[in-house]
């Protein structure tokens, strides 16, 4: 006869199995800032629910068959397994059967999801257009019912600037390392699977979404002008000010394809200035179209903001903010008092009016 606290121990062994094989079917996203935190409390969970379910089954089979007393552990194993699945079948065809449909509708809505999935999933070499995944998660495709809106704040031509400026220039420029391994490892590992290819919108999403979740805000001492570098905000990580942000953000997307700038400002009144990273999109105002439709898709948001800028040769180009204050990219900008300092990677900058 098998002792009561021996058909326990079966119970805690067979929960922990099935947890384990639970837990692991689904891999933890890559981007998860404590994957083994995430992955023991799923196991918890799982285990938690297999242990309630199995304990319930041999419950249930002492009282329907007090003879089951006498059965030894390979029998205990083998029933306790095989009445758990009855139980979970019978529940799971009972849902279906309740009056009203509800089995049928779900099928019928999950069937209607998977043909959008199949149909929206991105191309990896082009830019994508109707993805809709939430915020911190892998892209779930849904199209939007509504074309997003451009707020353009208009950039005019750009004022010479003075030396103390080009010297502050170098310093972001020399910050900005996206050619180091370190920068260009990080930024591998940010984007997801679904956003692989050639440089797209998807993986500027990454990249910023990815920075947004693990930065944390760290203020400088009063008049310390000093510019992290890309490389030391990752090796400290991901802690600094709104410029570190800014020039991490410049860095990962440089480091990826993209063009970027740090842009600064400073507030109508006597507030403290702020600063904040703009990629480049395009030139051409369906492909920045293309560009919000997507964005807007994932993030349900229903407006992008971004600077437009005519160079020397009036060629149109069209920059995104990626402020850490904007809650996705191309969100509101940060009020400024009219004048804009913009960096580059490459050491260029100017001085430009807002309107």
């Amino acid at each position: 006869m098998v002792k009561k606290t021996t058909n326990h121990w079966v119970i805690s062994i067979l929960s922990a199995i099935i947890a384990l094989i639970a837990t692991f079917s689904r891999p933890v996203e890559i981007g998860s800032s404590s994957p083994y935190l995430t992955t023991f409390l799923i196991f918890i969970f799982w285990y938690a629910i297999f242990c309630v379910i199995i304990f319930v089954t041999y419950w249930a089979i002492t009282r329907v068959y007090p003879k089951s007393q006498n059965w030894g552990i390979i029998s205990w194993i083998f029933a306790l397994i095989g009445t758990s699945i009855i139980i979970t079948f019978a529940l799971a065809l009972l849902v279906t059967l309740i009056p009203g449909g509800t089995g049928s509708s779900l099928n019928s809505n999950q069937t209607n999801q998977s043909s959008q999935i199949t149909i929206l999933q991105p191309d990896p070499t082009i830019i994508p257009t109707n993805v809709q995944p939430e915020i911190s998660t892998q892209p779930n495709p849904t199209p939007i019912s509504t074309v997003p809106s451009l707020n353009q704040v208009q950039s005019i031509t750009p004022i010479q600037t003075n030396q103390a400026t080009s010297t502050k220039a170098d310093q972001i420029s020399r910050a900005i390392d996206y050619l180091t391994p370190t920068v260009k490892n990080f930024a591998n590992r940010q984007i997801q699977q679904s956003s692989s290819g050639t440089y797209n919108t998807a993986q500027i999403c990454d990249v910023w979404q990815s920075i947004y979740n693990q930065w944390t805000y760290v203020s400088d001492p009063p008049d310390f002008n000093y510019f992290t570098s890309a490389s030391d905000s990752i090796n400290n990580g991901l802690k600094g000010n709104c410029v570190d942000y800014a020039i991490l953000n410049a860095a990962v997307i440089e480091s990826i394809g993209g063009s970027s700038r740090v842009v600064t400002a400073c507030p109508p009144d006597t507030g403290q200035c702020h600063a904040y990273a703009e990629v480049y999109l395009d030139s051409s105002p369906s492909e920045l179209q293309k560009a919000a439709n997507y964005i807007c898709s994932r993030y349900n948001c229903k407006t992008i903001n971004y600077h437009m800028y005519l160079d020397p040769q009036g060629n149109t180009e069209y920059w995104l903010n990626l402020d850490w204050q904007a809650n996705y990219p191309g969100g509101s900008f940060f009020q400024d008092n009219g004048t804009i300092q913009i960096y580059y990677p490459n050491g260029y900058h100017y001085t430009s009016k807002t309107t």
